[in-house]
């Protein structure tokens, strides 16, 4: 089901050359820390939210001492785990890309993920690199991360009685289910048309082989006519006088 949201932005048309981010190394690079800067700006929003609307904006020391810092980033973690859960297939596919080679009959390999990187030399270890360190932040680091999460809220889930923090995963939890179930049914429709359009072209393309082998061609009908002419086409072909 998470192959659903395993997006690759190469194949979105997004312009990568034009920001320098035409080869694989810095198109991983952009792909692991582009979330990282989503985040901290979901985490300024939700902290400067307060700051600039009601009676905490006339008293933002108050605001500090009352502890809503941790209310809003409590706030802010459905969002952030959201976050954490679209990316994270996107991410480790690409970052497990970076061990991929392909062996040519030269001897020589090059990275299948981009064939202008030959493996082993020194451009390869960069990508590999960048590559570790994707693979230890989010399918190690982020995994660790839910750990951390629910070991902090198993009292209030076992025992159901609902925290802050028990109610951000409920929450984050229920966001997943409803877009990967609208995702999948996005998909799943969109099958289904592609192969209703193919199961129709293959329809007229079977009918038009089937009235061009089933048409008879002019060398047969010729053929035809000739034989149910019989012995009227032999007589009109017989010549009328003899040599002597």
């Amino acid at each position: 089901m998470l192959d659903v949201l395993n997006i690759n932005i190469e194949a979105l048309g997004l312009p990568l050359q034009c920001i320098g981010l035409g080869s694989y190394e810095y198109s991983l690079a952009f792909t692991i820390f582009a979330p990282f800067v989503v985040a901290a700006a979901v985490v300024i929003g939700f902290l400067l939210a307060p700051l600039i609307q009601g009676p905490v904006a006339r008293d933002p020391r108050g605001w500090l001492r009352r502890g809503r810092p941790s209310k809003q980033l409590i706030a802010a973690l459905p969002w952030l785990l959201l976050l954490s859960f679209l990316v994270f297939p996107m991410v480790s596919s690409a970052a497990f890309r970076a061990f991929s080679c392909e062996e040519f009959s030269n001897g020589r390999s090059f990275l299948r993920a981009d064939y202008a990187v030959e493996c082993g030399t020194e451009s390869h270890r960069r990508v590999r690199d960048v590559a570790w360190l994707g693979i230890f932040l989010y399918p190690v680091g982020v995994s660790l991360f839910y750990a951390v999460l629910l070991l902090a809220a198993r009292r209030a889930l076992a025992e159901d009685k609902p925290t802050a923090l028990s109610k951000a995963l409920a929450l984050t939890l229920a966001l997943a289910l409803a877009l990967t179930l609208t995702l999948t049914r996005i998909l799943t429709l969109t099958r289904i048309r592609i192969l209703t359009r193919i199961l129709t072209l293959t329809r007229i393309l079977t009918r038009a082989r089937i009235l061009t082998l089933t048409r008879p061609s002019a060398s047969s009908c010729a053929i035809t006519t000739l034989s149910s002419c019989g012995a009227s086409c032999t007589l009109l072909h017989r010549p009328l006088y003899r040599h002597t």
